[in-house]
């Protein structure tokens, strides 16, 4: 690893050349070709070797913590995989650590844009198809995605053999589903404050704070898929009310969580929470014990409640009365 290009002032600058892994290449960082929450990707030119000027994708993701980013365990599993990109070399380089991976081409919304800002059904399928079959290889090593939509859909690099290929990248929030030592799918756990995701292809689940599991990724993917047909999501427009709220300092308590709660306190919570404005947007029941979520943005002014013995663990079973203010939900 070459470290001398590196600011010694400051760690955090972008290096113009890249060694690292312990290769004897070095790569000229130059044009950027994205941004997410997990890195920035630049076109990387082979600047040295038997092939000089071939270009690759530079990813680089700051040292904010002691170890590497969990991505590039994920990579070493899956990279090279189908419908995955090859990382070649890895390692750090002044503050940050970098990926030296395969160039891929646009992305699934590049394309989108550039055909009246919708695909055909024969092209959704097709993509459909295509990415399935990557989820099913990805599934099968043990992982789970985490963030799929169409901004991570990329196809081969243009002029290529996998020219038509789909491809999935940014692995940030993949995590596993199934736990190594054992072979079993992992426990439920649930944690409401906590989002993992995009907001706009995100499962219910995820919403929810739920442990991602495979069926998220299909939920996601499906989303994908309605967008990439349709040009937009029915919640689209919702989005930017949504925006809009939380963008107002006045407003208090949006949402409320209640953990482990018996029968016989039930009435308690939930009452507090109607004279707050909150009403219930989500149930789950397990070992008798109950969690709510309660929000502002449920759009009921009222609501009822039963509890039932037949009640199924984590199902919710609404029926909605012809009132659009009153709901009612068997707990």
């Amino acid at each position: 690893m070459d470290d001398s290009d590196s600011s010694s002032d400051d760690e955090t600058l972008l290096p113009q050349k890249v060694n690292v892994g312990g290769s004897s290449s070095y790569y000229k960082v130059e044009t950027e070709l994205g941004k997410g929450a997990f890195g920035h990707v630049y076109i990387g030119r082979h600047i040295n070797g038997p092939l000089p000027g071939l270009e690759f994708a530079l990813k680089f993701e700051r040292r904010r913590y002691k170890g590497p980013p969990q991505e590039l365990h994920v990579y070493d599993d899956l990279g090279g995989s189908h419908g995955v990109p090859r990382v070649y070399y890895k390692g750090k380089q002044g503050g940050y650590y970098v990926m030296v991976m395969d160039l891929l081409g646009p992305s699934l919304l590049d394309v989108m844009n550039n055909k009246s800002h919708t695909m055909s059904v024969e092209m959704v399928a097709c993509i459909a198809i295509e990415a399935i079959s990557i989820l099913e290889k990805i599934h099968s090593k043990g992982y789970v995605h985490g963030d799929v939509k169409p901004e991570n859909l990329l196809l081969g690099r243009l002029g290529s053999s996998d020219e038509k290929k789909l491809f999935l990248v940014d692995f940030g929030l993949a995590t596993k589903w199934r736990n190594a030592s054992s072979g079993l799918h992992v426990e439920y756990a649930q944690q409401p404050n906590m989002f993992r995701g995009t907001y706009r292809y995100a499962s219910v689940h995820a919403h929810l704070g739920r442990k991602h599991s495979r069926r998220d990724d299909l939920e996601s993917l499906a989303y994908t898929l309605v967008f990439l047909l349709c040009g937009r999501l029915p919640w689209q427009s919702f989005e930017l009310v949504q925006i809009r709220i939380l963008d107002r300092s006045t407003l208090k308590v949006l949402r409320r969580y209640h953990h482990d709660v018996a029968d016989v306190g039930l009435a308690q919570h939930i009452q507090k929470g109607n004279e707050d404005g909150l009403f219930i947007s989500s149930v789950a029941s397990c070992s008798n014990l109950w969690t709510l979520i309660m929000d502002t943005g449920t759009g009921f002014t009222s609501q009822v409640y039963q509890v039932s013995p037949l009640f199924d663990n984590k199902v919710l079973h609404p029926t909605t009365t012809p009132f659009s203010d009153l709901i009612s939900c068997m707990l």
